[in-house]
C-alpha cells in the first residue's frame, strides 16, 4: 500500500511538473512570438505593414497566453487527468496537420504544382527563392563598401578633369534586385560608354531598393551635389510617385513570427497556401497587396503632389547648373507599365524635364519573350539581362545624340 501510494505521489508530481513547464512554454511563446516584440525589441525589422501579424496575435497569441496561465494554475490543483486528454488531442490534431503538411511539401518538390508557364505565379518554389536570395546577398555584401550603400564602384567627390560625370538615380532597378553586379542597366550604360569615348565619361549608379523619387530628390539635396554631376539620369519606375501617403499593407502568413519555425521544416507548404491565401485577400480587400498600392499612386491627388515634386526637382537642378533626363523604364512588355507612363508624361512636359520612354522599344524588341523569361531570375520580377541590355542601348543612343556631342 505505501509503496503504491508513493508511486502515485511521484506520478502526480511529475505531471504537475509537466503541466507547470507546459504552460510556461505557451505563456513564453504567446507573449514573444510575435510581430511586435521582433521589431521593437530585437530590432528586426520587415518594412512592411503585414496585417496577417495582427491576425495571427488574436487568434493564437492571445489564446496561447491564456491558456498558458491557466496551466500554470491547474499545476497546482489534484485532478489534472482532464487537461492531460486535451493536451494530447491537440498535440495529434497538430501532428495530422503537420503529417499533411509534408506530404504538400514533398509533392510541391517533386514540382507536380509548378507554375513556370504562368506569366504572374501566385506560388514560386522556395528553392528559385534561394537561388534569388543568394544573388541578392552577394550584391548586398558588395553594396557594403559603399558609403551610401549603393551597388556601385566607390568614386572620389571630385570629378575628374575633362570627364562628363552622369549620375542615375533610381530604385531597384538600379541597385540590382535579382542580377549580378554587371547585369544593372546603369553598369552596362557605363560600359557602352566607355567603349567609345574611353575614361571622358562615366556613370554613377545611385540606386537603393525601395526609393522613390522623394527619396532620390533628397539624396541628391543632401549628398550628391558634392559629386558634381553635368548630367542626372532619373530612372523612373511605376512606383516612383510614392509620396508616403499610403503605406504598403499585406496579409503575409508567412512572414508571421510565429509560423517561422514551420516554414523552416516545410517552406514551400507554407508558402503555397499563404501565397494564394494572400491573393485571394487582396482580390477581395482591393486595398491590400502590391498592386492595390501602386494603383493609389496614379489618383488626381497624388500625381498632383507629384506634379509639384517633379517641378521642384526640375528647378533645383537648374539652379545647380545640372542638365535632367528622366528615362522611364518599363518591367517587361505589359500594357499595364504603358499606361502608367501615359499618366506621368504629361507630368514631365509640365515640368520641362527631358525623358526618354523605353516601353515602345522594349515591346518591339520583346514581345515574342515569354515574361518570365525576361525576370531577373525565375524568382524575382524584376527586370533581367535581356531588358537591362536594352534599357542600356537605347539610352546610350539617346545621350550620344543629345547630350555627348
Amino acid at each position: 500500500y505505501n509503496l503504491l501510494s508513493m508511486n502515485f505521489i511521484k506520478s502526480h508530481i511529475d505531471k504537475d511538473r509537466k503541466l507547470l513547464f507546459t504552460g510556461i512554454l505557451m505563456l513564453m511563446v504567446g507573449i514573444v512570438v510575435n510581430d511586435w516584440v521582433f521589431s521593437n525589441v530585437f530590432k528586426i525589422e520587415s518594412g512592411i505593414i503585414n496585417l496577417a501579424n495582427h491576425v495571427f496575435f488574436g487568434l493564437f497569441n492571445i489564446p496561447l497566453i491564456i491558456c498558458g496561465c491557466y496551466l500554470i494554475f491547474r499545476s497546482k490543483r489534484e485532478d489534472n487527468l482532464k487537461i492531460y486528454r486535451y493536451i494530447t488531442n491537440i498535440i495529434l490534431i497538430f501532428l495530422s496537420f503537420l503529417a499533411c503538411l509534408i506530404i504538400i511539401e514533398v509533392v510541391l518538390r517533386l514540382e507536380f504544382l509548378n507554375e513556370h508557364d504562368n506569366p504572374f505565379p501566385v506560388f514560386i518554389p522556395y528553392k528559385l527563392k534561394e537561388i534569388n536570395k543568394n544573388i541578392n546577398q552577394k550584391n548586398v555584401a558588395f553594396s557594403r563598401q559603399h558609403p551610401f550603400g549603393f551597388n556601385d564602384k566607390v568614386r572620389p567627390e571630385e570629378k575628374p578633369a575633362g570627364v562628363f560625370r552622369i549620375a542615375v538615380l533610381g530604385d531597384s532597378f538600379v541597385w540590382g534586385d535579382g542580377v549580378p553586379y554587371e547585369v544593372i542597366w546603369s553598369h552596362r550604360l557605363e560600359d557602352k560608354l566607355s567603349q567609345k569615348y574611353g575614361g571622358k565619361v562615366e556613370v554613377l549608379s545611385w540606386g537603393l531598393r525601395g526609393w522613390s523619387t522623394i527619396d532620390q530628390f533628397n539624396f541628391l539635396r543632401k549628398n550628391g551635389l558634392r559629386y558634381h554631376p553635368d548630367l542626372l539620369i532619373v530612372g523612373f519606375t511605376a512606383n516612383d510617385p510614392d509620396m508616403g501617403d499610403y503605406p504598403q499593407q499585406y496579409f503575409k502568413v508567412n512572414l508571421v513570427p510565429l509560423i517561422w519555425p514551420l516554414r523552416a521544416l516545410v517552406p514551400n507548404a507554407v508558402d503555397f497556401f499563404s501565397e494564394h491565401l494572400e491573393a485571394m485577400v487582396n482580390k477581395w480587400s482591393g486595398r491590400l497587396g502590391y498592386q492595390n498600392w501602386e494603383n493609389q499612386l496614379y489618383t488626381p491627388q497624388n500625381l498632383e503632389k507629384y506634379s509639384e515634386l517633379l517641378e521642384e526637382l526640375a528647378e533645383f537642378c537648374a539652379a545647380h547648373g545640372i542638365r535632367l533626363l528622366f528615362v522611364l523604364t518599363p518591367c517587361y512588355h505589359d500594357p499595364g507599365h504603358q499606361q502608367r507612363f501615359a499618366a506621368i508624361i504629361p507630368l514631365l512636359q509640365k515640368a520641362h524635364i527631358d525623358y526618354v520612354d523605353l516601353y515602345p522599344v522594349l515591346e518591339k524588341s520583346l514581345k515574342g519573350y515569354k515574361v518570365r523569361d525576361l525576370w531577373a531570375n525565375r524568382a524575382n520580377p524584376h527586370p533581367g539581362v535581356l531588358q537591362t541590355e536594352i534599357y542600356a542601348a537605347a539610352v546610350g543612343d539617346y545621350l550620344k545624340e543629345n547630350y555627348l556631342k
